[in-house]
């Protein structure tokens, strides 16, 4: 099988950028001053698109994902009364229910992604296309190999992402992503064998007693590629300035603006700029070391959102600062800025500098077509709020009540326990030794009437009660279904049917989540993916082994990978549908499914239409093997489509044969039906002969006896058999 004949990564973009070259010339074209213009208005818009977009997080979010983090973090929110110095000596338990539900989002979002070896499921158009089934099949196994994770260089960490961008859409409400080809390259200290040249005579020079060829060891920095894979950045909150005016249902193509903050070390951004890749149209402007370094400072807009997400009052930009000056950190810009009809993209240095020529988004991302290489997820669903309320948020009432609830019972345990002190005034007792009291302690008193020790009375059951209740509240909002459930519901949980409604009903709740979490986020990021691939996948060798396991020269007939293979249409799927959050109701339907189905088709089509290697990795898979299937000895899928395709000859085959036989059977039966016809017809004639005789004889015998001529009656016998003779 034949790779494309594309054979670097700057090559296989080419065939995009080509199509946007005479784009480019006609809509840049001009002198150096128009270009200069443009920068200049585009430097002044990012500005104002920053100030608006930094206003917006600081007047309506920022706060909200403050106290998110320090809740996930276990931590009471800001201006807390737990904070004061009122409560140092009191319990301040913060109750980690929140980043309970959290967590549990985060195994229900694992277990759904990748309980199965396949991450997609990507299918044809139009599945009478050969090409189409073909190209499904090929990219299905490039996009599952790309997001396997096994190989640094060729894939990218998608199981930490995917989790990673749920559990931000659990704790602020939504989650940013850009996806893009990484391509690069380094230097890799290696040696090699280079013969040994006598200079003069430039000739090779010779062992004198082996006349062996003699040869030498080099030094040398060779250049790699390091990384050649599709790639998924996400972006914390703070560092996506978004339009507060886009459209709720695409806020990344639906809004005027949108801008990307990378903080990188000065070394990093000078190696950005100086690279130049061939396989983009992005151009950097050369910039000074003077510019790069007058950036450098602290990121004071976004620090408390950093600080509150770090843990520890550190942030981890500003608060880590070297001698070398190589390592400060700052925070370039990548915009995409609507202007004029056009959709632009360009780098600034903290909205001061401009980075990059303002191109547009087509040519700097010629994959997407002129779409924004980005996506933006939400957590749950609210109309007309391009930032809806997070889980961490909706549930924080109820978190506070149970942090409260839950340390005045702590308290009042306390002083039952460690009996309140009552000391009379005026008494030489000291306070602090009191306080200080342990197992062993004695106290010296003059008069016993001095001291005397009170205790409050046990904590009272509505304090437990009050509780369990927020506690079953807590897992309905958060859509858990946890023990707390049960205990507070013990009329149903005593029934294997009540816990089969608590469990459903808060699963109903899970699994709607973690389908809009997968519609909005996760399959138009695989959508993404499976672009990338279309558009800068050249490893010959990676082409080369998704062929064969797609099998598609054996299928198809197709032996070579070319691009319009790749561009065929495909759908892509993830295998996320509701009661994927519980692997064994999952098991369980599809069980029932496949046993319905079975019920519904004869046995013999239901043993034809089945493919034994997919039942049995869905199976393991939900029983939370990723590869099942290499506990059986499974035919490939080619295999068995050969097999049916033999087996419904050989069906034919019978039935023809069936055809055959029933047809000679008749035949037979026919010419039977006739003998016996003919068998009657000669004994009714001989039956009529032998009547006849005996007719003939009984005239005989009485012309004897009466004297009547016998010539009339044999007569009239001979007419009449010969009429019926006629009519047989």
């Amino acid at each position: 099988m034949a790779a494309r004949t594309d054979d670097t990564f700057d090559i296989a973009s080419n065939r995009s950028a080509e199509a946007g070259m005479e784009t480019k010339g006609q809509d840049l074209a001009g002198d150096d001053q128009d270009l200069d213009d443009i920068g200049t208005r585009m430097l002044s818009l990012a500005r104002n698109a920053a100030s608006q977009g930094r206003q917006y997080i600081d007047g309506h979010e920022n706060d909200a994902w403050i106290n998110a983090y320090r809740a996930y973090h276990n931590e009471h929110y800001v201006g807390s009364k737990y904070t004061t110095a009122q409560y140092r000596g009191r319990s301040r338990l913060f109750r980690p229910k929140t980043r309970s539900m959290i967590r549990g989002h985060d195994a229900q979002t694992a277990a759904a992604l990748f309980s199965t070896t396949d991450v997609v499921q990507i299918t044809a158009e139009d599945d009478s296309d050969p090409k189409q089934l073909a190209a499904a099949k090929l990219k299905h196994e490039l996009v599952n190999y790309r997001l396997d994770g096994s190989s640094e260089h060729n894939a990218f960490p998608w199981f930490m992402t995917a989790v990673g961008a749920n559990q931000i859409s659990k704790l602020i409400g939504w989650v940013c992503s850009k996806q893009f080809w990484q391509h690069e390259k380094t230097l890799f200290a290696t040696v090699r064998k280079v013969p040994v040249v006598d200079e003069e005579l430039d000739i090779q020079m010779r062992d004198m007693d082996t006349d062996e060829p003699l040869f030498d060891w080099e030094d040398i920095d060779e250049e790699r590629v390091r990384y050649d894979r599709p790639n998924c950045t996400l972006y914390a909150p703070e560092d996506v300035i978004r339009d507060p005016s886009a459209l709720w249902t695409d806020q990344v193509n639906g809004s005027a603006y949108l801008g990307l903050r990378h903080p990188m070390h000065i070394t990093d951004l000078r190696q950005m700029i100086e690279a130049r890749p061939e396989f983009s149209s992005v151009e950097f402007f050369d910039i000074t070391d003077a510019q790069l370094r007058s950036a450098v400072g602290r990121d004071e807009n976004a620090q408390a959102t950093r600080l509150a997400r770090e843990q520890n009052n550190n942030d981890r930009y500003n608060d880590n600062k070297g001698g070398d000056r190589e390592f400060d950190i700052i925070w370039p810009t990548e915009w995409f800025i609507r202007w004029e009809g056009r959709d632009w993209h360009f780098w600034t240095l903290t909205e001061t500098v401009l980075l990059s020529k303002p191109i547009p988004v087509e040519l700097a991302y010629p994959h997407k077509k002129g779409f924004r290489p980005v996506v933006i997820g939400v957590g749950t669903i609210e109309p007309h709020k391009i930032s809806p309320m997070s889980h961490v948020n909706a549930v924080q009432p109820l978190q506070v009540q149970a942090n409260d609830i839950t340390n005045l019972m702590l308290d009042g345990i306390k002083q039952t326990i460690n009996a309140i002190a009552i000391i009379k005034n005026g008494s030489d007792i000291s306070p602090k030794q009191l306080q200080n009291r342990g197992p062993d302690a004695h106290i010296n008193v003059n008069n016993m009437d001095d001291l005397q020790f009170e205790r409050p009375g046990e904590v009272s059951a509505m304090g437990f009660a009050q509780d369990d209740r927020l506690s079953a509240e807590f897992d309905d909002l958060s859509g858990r279904f946890a023990p707390s459930s049960v205990n507070n519901n013990r009329n149903l949980s005593e029934t294997v049917g009540g816990m089969n409604l608590l469990s459903g009903a808060a699963n109903a709740i899970g699994e709607f989540d973690l389908r809009v979490f997968a519609e909005t986020w996760v399959e138009p990021v695989l959508r993404d993916i499976t672009t990338l691939i279309e558009y800068y996948e050249t490893d010959a060798k990676i082409l080369a082994v998704a062929g064969q396991k797609a099998k598609i020269q054996q299928m198809y007939g197709i032996d070579e990978i070319t691009d319009e293979l790749l561009d065929c249409k495909c759908t892509l799927r993830v295998d996320v549908g509701m009661g994927s959050a519980d692997p064994m109701k999952k098991l369980e339907k599809f069980r029932l499914g496949t046993e319905t189905i079975a019920a519904a088709l004869s046995p013999e089509g239901a043993a034809q239409a089945i493919k034994p290697r997919a039942v049995v990795e869905e199976v393991f898979g939900l029983l939370g093997y990723r590869d099942g299937a290499r506990f059986y000895n499974l035919p490939e899928e080619e295999e068995v489509e050969n097999t049916d395709a033999k087996l419904q000859e050989a069906m034919q085959m019978v039935q023809q044969l069936q055809a055959a036989l029933e047809d000679k059977q008749a035949d037979r039966q026919h010419e039977s039906q006739m003998a016996q016809l003919n068998i009657s017809g000669d004994l009714r004639e001989q039956e009529m002969e032998n009547q006849n005789r005996l007719a003939v004889e009984k005239l005989r015998h009485q012309n004897s006896m009466q004297q009547i001529p016998l010539s009339a009656f044999v007569k009239e016998a001979q007419n009449g058999r010969q009429q019926r003779a006629r009519g047989e």
